[in-house]
């Protein structure tokens, strides 16, 4: 029988090292920053620091990692199934816990082996240099569920979400903001699978709002000094945030305040005493506007978003992902608004066309990226961030282009319907477009309407 020769790797530094892109004393059997962090060291040509018995007649070296393992059975579990609206297809089967789940009454569980929880949480804690004895109980149940459950809900896709999550991972030693806004949403989501009215569920909701406002105060210090990481570092705890605004509002239920602080006082906003001459015809929508406003100025310079879509988050936004694709035939409506632009601005002197080009410009952009398969979540918020001020404004008049253009943003927000902090948003704010824009003005809005479902 030939003798199988084993493949070996640059003994220059860990594995360990490596991934995490730490700085490696490269000492064996293992390394001073695997010692520090208490973290299993490997090399490329030697067994683990921490001894593992080996199958008989199998040698060590050969053994391959659980982690790996653990990885592989994760990634051969999910599954694609179809969808009867247009040519959108459903996502994959949840590879996280929904958000509504009363009989689960702690931290979400996947299926991860026990050795590879501790690897993760491990990972997490030395990258964000803060050893698991500093971290108060609640906060280390916070780490866990983030490592285990939250962070997977960034992006559906675990081949193309690593980016982001080691981005955050990463960044969080460097920038505190990021690391409290990743601790708010991993609160919110034990919050959403406890037991409404119980102490738990308050417990979880009482560290979100701790959190959410460390996050928000901190926030400035990363755009202040700058430095290579910060803009991803920026752009990741807003989004974070933004996420953490919209699972809040849906744990509250359609029509109530946030139970999280208000940005603008730290106050939390169902104490906030403002009047509210009129019920809204369009809740789901206002709300979202607010939200927009409050979030796109934690980012007021378009130079950090430039920075973020043409650095390490890049494929984010370009590679492509089969379960989020969509019909390339987005163009005849983008040139269908394009054109409704052009004869409102000969029929009214003060139409305000280049507000609406350069939104109609954006929603292309986000339109093509997505239909390439780009990430939802990272495009979704791109939009966000890139539409003119002017532009939401006209949309609260709810002017007519306005309301169209942003009911087809509406179809970006429906491909994050298995999101838990997202769900049927997207459909709902569609929905009161519809009201909104009357029956005589279906006929602009059909392809949003056909990605979505919704009939008319």
């Amino acid at each position: 029988m030939p003798v199988q020769r084993l493949l070996r790797r640059s003994p220059l530094q860990c594995s360990q090292c490596s991934e995490l892109e730490m700085e490696c004393s490269k000492t064996r059997p293992q390394c001073d920053g695997c010692r520090r962090h208490r973290l299993s060291c490997r090399y490329g040509n030697s067994v683990p620091s921490k001894p593992r018995r080996p199958h008989s007649g199998v040698r060590a070296s050969r053994a391959t990692p659980s982690k790996a393992k653990a990885s592989s059975s994760s990634d051969d579990s999910s599954s694609s199934s179809s969808s009867s609206s247009y040519s959108s297809p459903s996502p994959p089967a949840q590879q996280y816990p929904p958000a509504a789940s009363p009989s689960t009454s702690h931290s979400p569980e996947s299926n991860i082996s026990e050795v590879e929880q501790d690897d993760k949480s491990k990972v997490l804690e030395a990258e964000a240099g803060k050893p698991s004895e500093d971290l108060n109980p609640e906060d280390q149940c916070l780490l866990d569920n983030w490592c285990n459950s939250t962070q997977q809900s960034l992006a559906h896709s675990k081949s193309r979400d690593h980016p982001w999550q080691a981005i955050i991972r990463r960044e969080t030693s460097k920038h505190p903001a990021l690391r409290h806004s990743t601790l708010a949403l991993s609160a919110i989501e034990l919050a959403s699978t406890s037991e409404a009215g119980t102490p738990q569920r308050e417990r979880h909701l009482q560290a979100a709002r701790n959190h959410y406002t460390q996050a928000t105060e901190k926030l400035p210090n990363i755009l202040e000094t700058p430095t290579a990481s910060g803009p991803n570092a920026a752009f990741s705890t807003a989004s974070i945030l933004f996420m953490c605004d919209l699972a809040s509002s849906a744990l509250a239920g359609e029509g109530s305040k946030s139970v999280l602080p208000s940005l603008d006082n730290q106050t939390p906003t169902s104490q906030t005493e403002s009047p509210d001459p009129s019920p809204s015809s369009s809740p789901s929508l206002q709300k979202l506007l607010d939200l927009f406003d409050t979030i796109r100025a934690l980012l007021p310079s378009p130079e950090t978003l430039n920075k973020v879509e043409n650095g390490a988050m890049k494929d984010l936004f370009t590679h492509g992902d089969p379960y989020h694709q969509l019909p390339s035939t987005y163009t005849l409506t983008i040139l269908s608004m394009k054109n409704l632009n052009a004869v409102s601005a000969k029929k009214d002197p003060l139409h305000e066309t280049a507000v609406y080009n350069d939104t109609i410009a954006n929603l292309d952009n986000s339109l093509e990226m997505l239909t390439k398969g780009g990430d939802p979540t990272t495009i979704a918020l791109r939009w966000m961030f890139r539409i003119p001020a002017r532009y939401l404004d006209l949309v609260r008049e709810e002017q007519p282009l306005a309301l169209i253009i942003f009911a087809h943003y509406c179809a970006v927000l429906h491909h994050l319907r298995d999101r838990w902090w997202m769900g049927d948003l997207g459909a709902r704010l569609l929905k009161e477009i519809c009201r909104l824009l009357g029956p005589e003005r279906m006929g602009s809005i059909l392809w949003a309407t056909d990605i979505v479902g919704i009939q008319t």
